[in-house]
């Protein structure tokens, strides 16, 4: 089914169509701040929900008693309550409090405070079972709206460090099942929002006016894709609507946070499903154009793409890591003309990566590390097919490059989505299992990043060799020019 509905949209079947799957509910009306008046209490006529409290994370458990027996508000917040009301097991747990970021810091020595646009404060736990070896738990203070950033004709938050009531944080989150907040002390799940009925009806829809609220924050139309594909809800007609609208703005939002949720939805498990919301929505045409139009042109790539991102959604349900290379690589591949003759010259293939490639790098603002893995794994993955032959060519001296995990990361998901080249592609996972890969020790480059620290990898020779070099630099100012014998003058 959802299958069927990826061909059907991305060849142009509901092009324009705005309908969703569900009846358009009736209409929120915002308040003048833009709030959504929600024609419900807190304390909604309906069973009291319940959820695992053994699920709940115990290092986050404590971080709300400390505060809670400090004196200060605290609750559970967002998806970690939604998750649990799903049934679901929570990705992380955050957590609202009336704390401000400098209380929860002088309670907890394990605590950071970061963020310009909205101060977090972040409790880190040794964890080595995690990437990195470490735990964090966000703790955001109740938030309010930002005096007057509704009156002017734009709506986008720049800044956002206005604290306020739990009620008013809650009106000020994205979406109402993400507006819940649950109470570990008294066990009660509070809505102020009407986040619970959606949640029974399996319904994404913004808190307040959609137009306003994806124009404060057009990040929010893919938080939306990757919500209701991950959690296979339907979104409000009005909603879809809005993101129609307002699906060219998201390139006024950072680049950096629009690159990281892109990835997140790719990596939700769901890209399968995330990718027909993309075409519905018409936010492909803006964020990857090319393979917008591709798809339009040439239908028979969509059972590519069918391929590749059911194996996104295999290989993330497995627990399996996708480096951002590999998934913009793996995107990539199917408008490159390689498969047509992968044993060809590369000339070819370097003038279409320029005209195709090259632009969604920059447009998506990869970063240069990623980027330039990227182009490597699209010039070197026609090197493992079958039958490949160059001069001084050889498999071990490739497998021991440092990007090569990455290129053979790229290649068995093509492979097992093509269902093609089974055999080729197992014998190079075996000659992965035997053969080290030599770190590159070459500085990446660019340098070390503004405001960051240079590299520390410098060897001690070269360190010597700098310090020998300033010091002679030093010798050198104080050396004087000796007069000519007999005084005379030059």
């Amino acid at each position: 089914m959802m299958l069927k509905r990826l061909k059907r949209l991305l060849t142009g079947g509901a092009r324009g169509d705005g309908a969703a799957a569900t009846q358009p509910l009736p209409r929120v009306e915002a308040d003048a701040a833009g709030s959504a008046s929600v024609p419900l209490p807190a304390s909604t006529p309906r069973a009291e929900p319940t959820l695992d409290r053994t699920a709940i994370d115990a290092d986050a458990a404590r971080i709300v008693s400390r505060l809670t027996r400090q004196g200060h508000t605290a609750y559970f917040v967002g998806g970690c309550v939604r998750d649990l009301l799903l049934r679901r097991r929570p990705k992380d747990f955050d957590i609202a409090t009336s704390a401000t970021p400098r209380q929860v810091k002088d309670l907890f020595r394990n605590c950071r405070v970061i963020g310009r646009r909205f101060k977090l404060a972040h409790v880190y736990f040794r964890n080595e079972a995690l990437a990195g070896g470490e735990k964090i738990i966000e703790v955001s203070t109740f938030r309010s709206f930002v005096p007057g950033s509704e009156d002017s004709a734009d709506l986008l938050i720049t800044r956002d460090n206005v604290f306020g009531t739990p009620e008013e944080d809650a009106r000020r989150r994205d979406f109402t099942v993400n507006g819940l907040f649950y109470d570990p002390e008294s066990g009660r799940v509070i809505d102020h929002v009407g986040g619970l009925p959606d949640l029974d009806r399996r319904l994404l829809r913004t808190i307040g006016d959609p137009d306003i609220r994806l124009r404060e924050d057009p990040v929010r139309i893919l938080r939306a894709i990757k919500f209701a594909a991950r959690l296979d809800f339907a979104i409000d007609e009005g909603v879809m609507a809005a993101m129609q609208r307002h699906r060219r703005e998201i390139s006024r939002c950072a680049p950096p946070r629009t690159l990281e949720e892109v990835l997140r939805v790719f990596r939700s498990g769901a890209a399968l499903p995330a990718f027909a919301l993309l075409g519905e929505s018409r936010v492909l045409e803006v964020l990857l154009p090319e393979i917008d139009a591709a798809l339009t042109v040439h239908a028979g790539l969509v059972p590519a793409y069918q391929g590749v991102l059911s194996e996104f959604d295999r290989r993330v349900q497995a627990g399996e890591e996708l480096a951002a290379s590999v998934i913009v690589a793996s995107l990539s591949l199917p408008l490159l003309p390689w498969q047509a003759n992968p044993h060809g010259g590369g000339q070819d293939l370097m003038g279409a990566m320029a005209e195709t490639i090259d632009p969604i790098l920059e447009r998506l603002r990869v970063p240069r590390r990623d980027a330039e893995q990227v182009r490597q794994i699209l010039l070197s993955i026609r090197k493992l097919v079958p039958g490949y032959r160059a001069k001084r060519f050889s498999r071990a001296t490739l497998a021991q490059r440092p990007y090569f995990p990455l290129l053979l990361q790229a290649f068995s998901i093509h492979c097992r989505a093509q269902r093609t080249w089974v055999e080729t592609l197992n014998a190079w996972e075996d000659l992965r299992t035997r053969t080290p890969v030599v770190e590159d020790p070459r500085t990446p480059r660019g340098g070390p990043r503004r405001g960051g620290r240079a590299p520390a990898a410098s060897t001690d020779a070269a360190s010597e060799r700098t310090a020998s070099g300033d010091e002679g630099r030093r010798r050198g100012r104080r050396r004087r020019r000796r007069r000519p014998a007999g005084g005379e003058s030059a």
